[in-house]
């Protein structure tokens, strides 16, 4: 059996930082009028503020997991794997410093557990306002510029699945059930 390896998305310097660190970043962070680093400025207690170390997921990695990790499960509900202790241990910290959070793990369908990822989820289930990644793990973490191809392959399969699904029912489609569909055999031009 081979070790489990672990990608946090931490900035080091953020979570590694004392109490008196934290506190002088975020008055700086305040006295400037840095708004969108607020956003990473958490009050723990009445007199002891931590900053999120944990940054948003790019469009670019929200697709590729998206794609390869279909299945979205809250934490508390996740039963695929053993979550490793080290991402446990990001979770709390994420509750802590991320107010409203709702964590999720992104997996493979059916739970053929390869690479899940571990977010941090704010606003509505259906329609998340923001994401944070936390974490990954798995028996071989690939680098994600393989798993970008893994994602652009595994489209173009549905698509040419899609395509021939598509090509197939319009062959077998009477000349009625054509100029019906029309709309959507022949889109409109902009």
């Amino acid at each position: 059996m081979s070790a489990v390896m672990i990608e946090t998305f931490e900035c080091n310097e953020v979570a590694h930082e004392p109490i008196e660190i934290a506190e002088e970043a975020s008055g700086l962070i305040e006295s400037l009028g840095l708004e969108g680093q607020a956003n990473y400025v958490a009050k723990v207690n009445e007199k002891v503020t931590q900053r999120c170390p944990y940054r948003l997921i790019t469009a670019e990695e929200m697709a590729v997991y998206r794609i390869l990790c279909p299945e979205a499960t809250k934490i508390e509900k996740y039963d695929a794997a053993p979550i490793p202790l080290r991402v446990l241990q990001l979770a709390a910290h994420a509750k802590v410093v991320i107010s409203g959070v709702r964590l999720m793990v992104w997996d493979k369908v059916k739970h053929a557990v390869k690479d899940p990822v571990l977010v941090g989820e704010i606003g509505y289930e259906w329609r998340p306002e923001k994401t944070y990644i936390l974490a990954r793990w798995g028996e071989q973490l690939d680098a994600f510029a393989t798993m970008m191809a893994q994602a652009a392959e595994a489209v173009r399969q549905r698509l040419q699945h899609e395509g021939k699904r598509f090509i197939d029912m319009i062959a077998e489609a009477t000349p009625e059930e054509v100029l019906t569909h029309r709309d959507v055999v022949f889109p409109k031009q902009a």
